[in-house]
């Protein structure tokens, strides 16, 4: 996955160079770029649970900053915000559910996140919880139902960004996390068969919306969701293996349909497809990578290998029927769309290839050159032709089975060829119109976020209005009425207690005074008094006490006559 990235990123940052050539913000453009490339070099190689987080964070952070690089676009203003907003909500489940494996294990080191989930040493809850909030982060990082809104306007940002973004990075960081945390998704029910329900339906949604899309750079980013959906519904459906495998196949051929919209872009001066028809013709080289481009994407094989979406569907087949005939109608949508797609583009007029010739920079070309002859190159990554090295690497196989390969054969074809033929013969379908405004509006999706949003701004208008009248002014009033009772206690306290308390301090010091003067006075002269009533009495006591043996024996003596003459007397 690394490999995969630092190409990407190099052949990306490569087209970049000519692509800003003229733009005075180049220097923080690919400083952004750069950033944003290490953001998710860090995540593919981090050890533990934090490091990877961290890095998670610095590539919403980065994507933020790049989505938003016009800034003096409103719309670009808006679909940052709006990416940063959702991601942000849903990195905060991911934040949960990592604290909480954190918590339970005491280390968040993979290795042993794998050894104690493998062994059961985890809470099944614990696992199961910690599962679900961590998809929810990837699920929102991927742009995956229902968090999928914020992807097709991101396209305000510049094509290189778009490039990169849909490719090998940020969306697709969210597949890589759930592959790196297979054996805690493996082992937590539900979880992973819940992913892949939500993949495969993201992935009809975008195909519905990509069929009728009238902006190429829109086309492919509803294109994207429906691919990583894919991914999701091959790792929910119990094959690690051929998500991964998707994932690196689309990573090539999506980067290079961005980069060829990117050089058409610059051609017509506009995205729109009604303008960029025919504009391939004047461009030979770019139209044949886009032809090769859209072959991989329809799922048609581009080497001597099969198309990595069969692995996708044929783990689909062994685990639930129901799911497999929905990836398969998602694989055939997406056979339409690049069918369509590529059909506008081919067809046009001499008047457009001159123009397109004096547009596009040359160095445009060579970027995409590489990019197309690297496909074919990437489908043989896991091909029995080369001794399958991608099984050999993770020690898995991918499942194989015959009847879900030829049906997905059998309808990327029929789903490629039509439009071509149908746009060839001029061919208008009917069916399509009145399903055109339900298709780009993600099946009422929009409409519903929108009710949601507006919803919202008026609960909050309704909330505002009431802290700002009832709220504000009963808490107001109340501190008015605490001031007033205030005042009146220390009025009172002031007026009343302290008067009172003053007063009867004043009456205890009199009287403390008054006792004593009276102490100095009256109590000394009577203690003088009584000292000279009892000098005589004590002259007498003195006299008695001679210090003779014989007076104190006689005074013994006579003392023990009158004790016994008492108590004869008592009887």
């Amino acid at each position: 996955m690394a490999l995969v990235v630092s190409v990407i990123s190099g052949i990306v940052i490569w087209y970049a160079v000519s692509y800003m050539q003229n733009e005075e913000r180049a220097t923080r453009f690919f400083a952004e770029m750069c950033l944003f490339s290490a953001s998710m070099l860090a995540l593919v190689m981090s050890g533990d649970l934090i490091t990877m987080f961290v890095a998670w964070e610095l590539v919403g952070i980065s994507s933020y900053v790049l989505i938003g690089f016009y800034s003096e676009r409103l719309a670009a203003g808006a679909a940052s915000t709006k990416a940063q907003f959702i991601t942000r909500l849903t990195d905060l489940a991911m934040l949960m559910g990592v604290l909480l494996l954190a918590n339970t294990l005491g280390n968040v080191t993979f290795a042993q996140l794998t050894s104690a989930a493998d062994a059961g040493h985890v809470p099944v809850r614990v696992l199961t919880a910690s599962a679900a909030l961590i998809a929810i982060g990837a699920l929102g990082k991927s742009a995956q139902v229902p968090f999928q809104g914020w992807l097709p306007d991101a396209m305000v940002g510049p094509t290189p960004v778009s490039a990169l973004l849909h490719s090998a990075t940020m969306v697709a960081a969210g597949v890589f996390v759930i592959a790196r945390l297979y054996p805690v998704f493996a082992a937590a029910p539900h979880v992973l068969e819940a992913v892949a329900w939500i993949g495969v339906t993201t992935s009809v949604l975008g195909g519905l919306a990509a069929l009728t899309e009238i902006d190429l750079k829109r086309l492919l980013a509803y294109s994207t969701m429906s691919q990583v959906g894919l991914m999701m519904t091959g790792l929910g459906a119990g094959s690690l293996l051929a998500g991964l495998l998707l994932l690196v196949v689309h990573a090539f051929y999506k980067s290079c349909l961005f980069l060829i919209a990117g050089a058409f872009d610059r051609a017509v001066q506009g995205t729109s497809l009604d303008q960029m028809r025919g504009v391939g013709r004047g461009m030979p080289v770019l139209l044949w990578a886009m032809l090769i481009a859209s072959i991989a994407l329809a799922g048609l094989p581009a080497s001597l290998a099969l198309p990595p979406k069969d692995a996708v569907l044929a783990a689909a087949w062994t685990s639930s029927p129901p799911l497999f005939w929905a990836a398969l109608a998602a694989g055939l949508l997406t056979a339409a769309y690049s069918g369509r797609m590529f059909a506008i583009i081919a067809e046009g007029n001499f008047d457009m290839r001159q123009k397109a010739e004096k547009a596009v920079p040359k160095g445009f070309v060579a970027p995409i050159a590489i990019l197309s002859i690297l496909i074919p190159v990437t489908f043989l990554i896991d091909a029995r032709i080369a001794g399958q090295p991608l099984e050999r690497l993770f020690g898995l196989h991918a499942p194989e089975v015959l009847v879900p390969t030829v049906l997905s054969l059998c309808a990327a074809s029929l789903g490629f060829v039509v439009p071509i033929w149908a746009q060839s013969r001029k061919v208008v379908w009917p069916f399509l119109k009145p399903l055109a405004l339900l298709f780009r509006s993600e099946m009422l999706l929009i409409p519903a976020y929108g009710a949601l949003r507006r919803v919202s701004l008026a609960v909050a208008a309704v909330s505002g209005w009431l802290d700002h009248h009832v709220f504000d002014r009963g808490i107001d009033s109340a501190a008015r009425g605490a001031v007033k009772v205030v005042r009146f206690a220390g009025w009172l306290d002031r007026s009343v207690f302290d008067a009172h308390a003053d007063a009867v301090a004043e009456l205890f010091r009199r009287v403390i005074s008054m006792l004593a003067r009276f102490n100095e006075h009256a109590l000394d002269w009577s203690i003088d008094s009584s000292a000279h009533r009892l000098i005589p009495w004590s002259d007498t006591v003195r006299r008695i006490q001679t210090g003779r043996i014989e007076n104190y024996l006689l005074g013994i003596v006579l003392w023990a006559a009158i004790l016994l003459v008492v108590v004869a007397g008592s009887f």
